[in-house]
């Protein structure tokens, strides 16, 4: 059974396009029957021409085949067997494409295959001598081989000759280099074929013909160039025409090139200033027309743009631009006159919207009509934008909303849109289209925006757009673009705002950051706009009624009330300059770890952001269970109304699982170990998914890492997989921060240990539970069996996928610290000092789940570990893994080989040793064994594995930086 059939067979779209491809390959079919059925022997004139007409229609069957295909492998989530259709259906009619082509130009008769080589039809007597034809001569110069090629091959090469014969004529036109290519060859038959096929190989080189072609054409467009530069002075210097002759040598072949003067306006030979018709216009007209044709409004000229034009100013007013284009700003003509349409200046902050939205250009409707009238494909239409200038102690709110969008199948998607007055066009970002599925139209456009930066955009779709109440509907069409903008840069207060609650929001979460899907035009939002409007204060934005719902939008300043932080701490650090330059993760820790400033990751309360409070008020709603494990809530900063359905994705993916189970034993048996495991533990339980309520579903796979003795394989939960409304889990919540130190204290802190000590925590995140009122957020499928029935359960502990795990997983082990030092204030004991000293260990020498602690006295040392380890036992945090450098303590503990933060302790010697893995085996795939690895070679190095492979190499503190600081400059 296909992925299509076992995947989607109850989607009618599905249906269809195997159908298609079905029809596709019984055509294919049948012209193989064709040609196979043709003659051996002679073919007659009619048969040669009736394959030539179907080998062409056959070409667009094929182009048919890969259109259906492509949409089939979009909709498809597993591959493999669609890569083995496709892979069929092309070496199919590739060979029979080849066949057919070489049975035209055989069987043809040659008076019509090739009328030029007439002359050698009687040639079969050694006595007739070849007519006297003047033959290319050829030294060996790449540029010249192309034309050697083709004339040698028509004349000679192709002839009806005997090859002793063509190796005659082809040694008589070899010269100095190519004559000794094939000068050590006997002079018979035999070699012609040789000797031909070396000059192929030496001198058909593609891709270096194609380089010099591109310098020769390169040095032509730098002459012409100069030329222009030349030319272009002349407007406004003086009123002769001024020509320049250019030449340049070539291989002793003397090329001359006139640069010919060319008006824009009426495309005589003349200089715009001397146009008649540019003359007659007014400056205003002028203008327009200059900026029409992309010239330097200074100078006129077509070759640079004002900011490089070194031309004279303005005679009337000194101004950078051109006298013809002066516009008088006398008071009488005010009143009569357009202002001249200039790029407002704009000071950058961290909420300026990076899209660029002024000018727009309407779609042009070359598929099916439409409602809205569309100019042609190569008329742009401007619109002025008047944009405020920003300053840094403000915070600008453009309105957004939810609005339900239909796809194909009239499935209904939620999808942030943004109402945007300045722009003529709509569009729609590639990530939603792609989620809606709906079918695309070809078009070439221009879209201008600021600064005149044009992008182009090749597709549009039409799309139903529905308000979040349902009373009100619109078809639009919307240019299909890469990307739009992200709103708000940064989370907003809404206690700054103080918006009443009665009013119906169109977006509800206007003030979280996220993605706008689709950017509403000047064409619809002023017919959404509806009668009234609410002012939340002096300063403060203010509320739109629109016919999606209530929009938010205006600005106000953050600081007018210091008791409501309206930023959050990161926004206020970084609202001047927005860097878009993006660096490798792990190289940019790389850096970070080296360059240590002192400064501890912990805060006070006092300096948490607005998520970090949240988070910390979140997490203290948590309790512990009668056996003492923590029983959390997840962080949510959103509402869990915004998830979609994920049932029919997390089946999706189950059943590609299972696929990967049937072909290899050994994975599934691991993988269901793991699972059964953990239905043992009580950690996920069996639900019945029939019951009301809301269940999301998190698709689910394997981490393999043989290396680990404990846990080879680890289940992993895609908590950041997108529902239907392409919102995840991961989306919802808070990230949280770290609580513990950075990594580089508290190995600087194990290194001036005499005694230390090293242990983890195991399977950490599965210890802590998760409330009964949110498990229904973790869902997954599973059966041991493909012969069982699939069914649904909830995870009860936190999940290794979560966004929010390492928070809430270092955030309890800074709870267990923190109640120890509580409990000794209130009821100290004989132990409270051992036990003080376990606590702070807990607070301090933590690394994620990793211990690194130790001490200068060998009792005091071992009593802290007892203490820590029993402190951790109350919370069913179990250490493993003991490493110490002290016999003693290894034996109160146990031992087991461990890696602490990318180093290898070697204990007996008390010294670190960083490890510096090489990079992964390469798994090499090919096509004929359904995609499956074939072979494991090593891979090849590169700048990238290099780089990473140097970042996982760690100094502690700094002993081996003369080495560090090569590796920077080399991967720099």
């Amino acid at each position: 059974m296909s992925d299509i059939e076992s995947t989607s067979d109850n989607e009618p779209d599905f249906k269809d396009l195997k159908k298609k491809r079905g029809t596709l390959k019984c055509k294919l079919t049948l012209y193989k029957k064709y040609v196979s059925s043709l003659p051996d022997s002679c073919i007659p004139i009619e048969q040669i021409i009736d394959l030539e007409m179907r080998t062409a229609t056959i070409n667009e069957v094929f182009r048919s085949f890969d259109t259906v295909q492509e949409r089939i492998e979009l909709l498809c989530n597993d591959l493999e067997e669609q890569m083995i259709e496709r892979e069929m259906f092309e070496s199919s009619y590739y060979s029979l494409v080849a066949q057919a082509k070489h049975i035209i130009q055989t069987k043809k008769p040659k008076s019509e295959d090739k009328p030029e080589v007439c002359v050698t039809h009687n040639i079969e007597n050694d006595s007739i001598k070849f007519p006297e034809i003047s033959l290319p001569k050829f030294n060996g110069d790449f540029k010249e081989w192309l034309d050697f090629k083709e004339t040698f091959d028509a004349l000679i090469h192709q002839s009806s000759l005997k090859p002793i014969q063509k190796y005659k004529y082809l040694k008589s036109c070899l010269q100095d280099g190519a004559l000794e290519v094939v000068n050590s060859l006997e002079y018979s038959a035999d070699n012609y074929a040789i000797a031909w096929k070396l000059l192929c190989e030496r001198y058909n080189n593609p891709r270096l013909l194609d380089f010099k072609t591109f310098l020769r054409t390169r040095a032509d467009l730098n002459e012409t160039m100069k030329s222009k530069d030349l030319a272009a002075t002349g407007p406004s210097t003086s009123n002769k025409a001024l020509v320049t002759t250019t030449s340049h040598k070539d291989n002793n072949n003397k090329t001359t090139s006139r640069y010919v003067v060319s008006c824009p306006q009426c495309k005589d030979k003349h200089y715009i200033n001397q146009c008649p018709k540019f003359l007659a216009l007014d400056p205003v007209a002028r203008l327009h027309t200059a900026k029409k044709f992309r010239l330097c409004t200074n100078c006129l000229s077509t070759s640079h743009a004002v900011p490089n034009c070194r031309a004279s100013l303005c005679k009337h007013c000194k101004g950078k631009h051109h006298s013809l284009l002066h516009i008088d700003k006398t008071p009488n003509n005010a009143s009569t006159s357009t202002p001249i349409p200039t790029q407002p200046t704009t000071l950058l902050n961290s909420h300026t919207i990076e899209t660029a939205r002024s000018r727009t250009t309407a779609v042009p409707h070359t598929s099916q009509p439409s409602e809205q009238t569309a100019p042609t494909q190569n008329e742009l239409t401007h619109t002025n934008t008047v944009t405020s200038k920003l300053v840094c102690n403000k915070v600008i709110i453009l309105s957004t909303a939810i609005v339900h969008v239909a796809n194909s199948d009239n499935r209904r998607y939620a999808m942030r849109v943004l109402l945007d007055s300045g722009s003529q066009s709509n569009f729609i970002t590639e990530k939603a289209f792609k989620l809606l599925n709906l079918p695309k139209y070809k078009t070439n456009m221009e879209v201008i925006g600021f600064n005149d930066t044009s992008s182009k955009i090749d597709y549009y779709c039409e799309l139903t757009l529905q308000s979040k109440n349902k009373c009100y509907s619109k078809t639009i069409t919307c240019l299909i673009v890469p990307d739009i903008c992200n709103l708000p840069k940064y989370p907003i207060n809404l206690k700054t705002l103080n918006i009443p609650q009665h009013f119906e929001l169109a977006d509800e979460h206007f003030h979280l950051a996220g993605e706008i899907d689709i950017l509403i035009g000047v064409e619809l939002f002023y017919e959404i706009l509806s009668i009234g409007r609410h002012i939340l204060g002096d300063g403060l934005p203010i509320l739109q009624r629109t016919k999606l719902g209530w929009v938010v939008a205006g600005s106000f300043a953050p600081n007018s009330n210091p008791n409501l932080p309206a930023l959050s701490q990161q926004a206020k650090k970084r609202n001047q300059v927005r860097c878009n330059f993006t660096l490798n993760s792990q190289l940019h820790k790389f850096w970070e770890i080296e360059e240590y400033t002192g400064d501890s990751l912990t805060k006070s309360y006092s300096e948490l952001s607005d998520d970090e409070s949240e988070c910390e008020r979140i997490f203290m709603t948590h309790t512990r269970s009668a056996d003492g494990n923590f029983v959390v809530n997840l962080p949510l900063r959103a509402s869990i109304s915004l998830l979609g359905q994920s049932k029919g994705i997390a089946l999706r993916k189950f059943n590609a699982l299972e696929k990967r189970f049937a072909r290899d034993a050994q994975y599934k048996q691991m993988y269901t170990d793991f699972m059964n495991g953990f239905q043992q533990k009580g950690h996920m339980l069996k639900t019945d998914s029939n019951t009301e309520g809301f269940y999301n579903y998190l698709p689910h796979h394997a981490v393999v890492n043989p290396e680990k003795v404990s846990t080879p394989l680890r289940v992993v939960f895609n908590a950041s997989m997108p529902t239907s409304t392409g919102v995840s889990l991961n989306d919802i919540q808070y990230k949280g921060t770290i609580k513990q130190e950075q990594l580089i204290d508290i190995l600087l802190r194990f290194r001036m240990h005499k005694y230390v000590v090293n242990a983890d925590v195991e399977r950490m995140f599965t210890n802590i539970y998760l409330s009964p009122e949110q498990r229904h957020l973790q869902c997954i499928l599973w059966r041991n069996e493909p012969t069982d029935e699939i069914e649904t359960y909830v995870l009860t502990t936190l999940s290794f996928g979560l966004k929010s795990a390492p928070h809430i997983a270092t955030r309890c082990l800074l709870q267990l610290s923190h109640e120890t030092h509580a409990l000794l204030k209130t009821s100290p004991t004989a132990s409270s000092v051992t036990s003080a000293a376990a606590a702070t260990a807990i607070e301090s020498d933590f690394y994620l789940d990793d211990l690194i602690t130790g001490g200068d006295d060998i009792e005091e040392v071992t009593k802290i570990v007892l203490e820590i380890d029993r402190i951790l036992k109350g919370a069913k945090f179990i250490l493993r893994k003991w490493k110490s450098n002290s016999t003693e303590i290894q034996d109160a503990a146990g031992f087991l080989e461990k890696m602490v933060a990318g180093l290898h302790w070697a204990s007996p010697g008390a010294h670190e040793v960083a490890e510096l893995q090489r990079t992964a085996p390469c798994r090499r795939y090919h096509r004929g064994n359904k995609g499956r690895p074939t072979s494991t070679l090593p891979m090849e190095p590169c700048k990238n594995r290099e780089g990473a492979r140097w970042a996982r190499r760690y100094c502690s503190s700094g002993y081996n930086e003369d080495q560090q600081g090569d590796n920077k400059t080399l991967i720099q």
